[in-house]
């Protein structure tokens, strides 16, 4: 997301964090969000998952006597308010808010999800935003279709969206046929997507360093340097292959076998699909690293235009705040 929202903005040198002394030039409110990134996957995500291992037992009942994968009522979220003897919360967090608004008003029943729906919005948007531009990206450069390609006079790739909105259209029909096997598909197929995604920009990364170091190039010369390499990719692609490996044993225990292990591996099904048939039909082959093409479409940073506008001095403490935050 945040090499997507680079692509869009006028100014990305700026607008995304760099390395250096933090002033008010590299310090705007696109920057800050940016660099707040980590703060809050590392509170929301982290904090959050240790808070649930702190307080639930690995033996609770409600986890192992579950009736089914899906039911939200044995959430790790609500038993964690249950344990905390929060029952009222654990019904918001249920989506029935008639508790919450009970508490105000003994007379008011409501019931709306709103927890369930304000992180399905969240979700959504980032989704929408990101599949939108991918696919138009990739309809630039030739491997979708060129009505793809087309953007709005306010900036929006318009058949991209309307597009990724009738795919995302297919998870309705979780409610009409399969027994939840339907639903148990997409979430197999986007969740290993997402691990092929990481791996794959892994191993980009990698023979990305490679082919600069290989043709010569200094790596100083970068705008921007992972400060983990090349551990930090290799770590990626390790985990991400724990992760596949763990998905299949699991599949394995399952009363039936073979459509388990095909529901988990699905998506790898189709990215090899989609690979593959990409190379066999466009007739491409890996691109040696002497070959690799850095400056073609390349923006150097001189070609960058800079703000003429002096920065401002800022104070000690917002220098700590733009260090941390």
């Amino acid at each position: 997301l945040v090499g997507i929202a680079a692509g869009e903005s006028e100014n990305p040198e700026k607008n995304v964090p760099k390395k250096g002394p933090t002033t008010s030039e590299n310090l705007s409110p696109y920057s800050r969000a940016v660099k707040n990134t980590f703060w809050r996957i590392f509170l929301f995500y982290i904090l959050t998952i240790l808070v649930i291992g702190l307080v639930i037992p690995y033996n609770n009942e409600n986890l192992l006597n579950a009736s089914n994968n899906n039911d939200i009522t044995i959430a790790p979220f609500t038993l964690v308010l249950q344990i905390a003897h929060l029952k009222q919360a654990a019904h918001v967090m249920n989506a029935d808010v008639s508790s919450f608004f009970l508490l105000a008003h003994k007379y008011l029943y409501i019931t709306f999800p709103t927890v369930i729906l304000s992180s399905v919005f969240s979700a959504t948007n980032s989704c929408f935003y990101a599949a939108s531009r991918t696919l138009m990206a990739l309809a630039q450069e030739g491997k979708a279709p060129k009505i793809f390609a087309h953007v709005d006079r306010r900036g929006v790739p318009l058949w991209s969206l309307i597009a990724t909105t009738l795919v995302a259209c297919i998870s309705f029909t979780t409610t009409l046929w399969g027994g939840g096997k339907v639903f148990t598909w997409l979430i197999n197929l986007t969740g290993i997507s997402g691990l092929l995604s990481w791996m794959s920009i892994s191993v980009i990364h990698i023979r990305f360093r490679q082919a600069y170091s290989a043709q010569g190039r200094d790596i100083k010369d970068l705008p921007y340097r992972a400060a983990l390499y090349p551990f930090g990719p290799t770590f990626a692609i390790v985990i991400a292959t724990f992760i596949f490996a763990g998905e299949g044993w699991t599949a394995t225990q399952s009363d039936n076998v073979a459509v388990s292990v095909i529901g988990v591996y699905i998506g790898v099904v189709v990215f090899a699909v989609l690979f593959f048939g990409y190379k066999f039909v466009k007739k491409t082959h890996l691109v040696p690293l002497l070959e690799a093409d850095f400056d073609t479409g390349a923006t150097r940073h001189r070609d960058v235009p800079v703000d003429p506008e002096e920065p401002e001095k800022m104070s000690w403490w917002r220098r700590i705040v733009g260090i941390i935050a």
